[in-house]
């Protein structure tokens, strides 16, 4: 079997045609591992690559469920958004609104903040004017598209995941 496979490759045979040995004839494993490889490489070459992404949650999804459900994904928010950015603020310290620029519920988050935005209960004062001050502003916007991404990866409510990625309905709530 292994001869006409080489022939129809266009690999020459080897060993003569009488020379076997007791397990298989000599070479075989060569040319079938030959043969599939130029077989696999001609066929990936038609064919788009295929990948997969993942989305790796830090815990389980939450589906919006009030009560016991809703404590426990607001509780597993602060615990797994440890993640620190240069400034030493995390994730959940921006769910908190305990990080710099933090403004209290129902303002306006642009920065640099408008005038008479009041700043949240507990929030670190904002540095001194100049690169500092556009590094904390560059840091800011980091967190809050991180600590979205974050949270709207961990719901798994099909019609909470349409309201919060719908632009004309966040727009209409600032």
């Amino acid at each position: 079997m292994w001869r006409p496979i080489a022939e129809a490759r266009g690999i020459e045979p080897i060993s003569p045609p009488g020379h076997h040995n007791v397990v298989q004839p000599p070479r075989t494993s060569f040319s079938l591992i030959l043969s599939t490889f130029i077989v696999c490489v001609a066929g990936t070459t038609t064919m788009p690559p295929a990948y997969n992404v993942d989305i790796k949650l830090s815990f389980e999804q939450f589906d919006m469920t009030p009560g016991p459900k809703g404590r426990q994904f607001r509780r597993n928010l602060l615990l797994h958004g440890g993640k620190s950015d240069a400034d030493g603020f995390s994730l959940a310290d921006c769910l908190l609104r305990i990080d710099s620029f933090a403004v209290q519920r129902g303002q306006a988050i642009t920065l640099p903040p408008p005038p008479g935005v009041l700043a949240a209960p507990g929030a670190v004062p904002a540095p001194a004017g100049g690169a500092p001050l556009q590094t904390a502003y560059r840091l800011r916007r980091g967190r809050l598209k991180e600590s979205f991404r974050y949270v709207v990866m961990h719901v798994s409510d099909e019609s909470t995941s349409v309201l919060i990625l719908d632009e004309r309905i966040r727009l209409s709530l600032q």
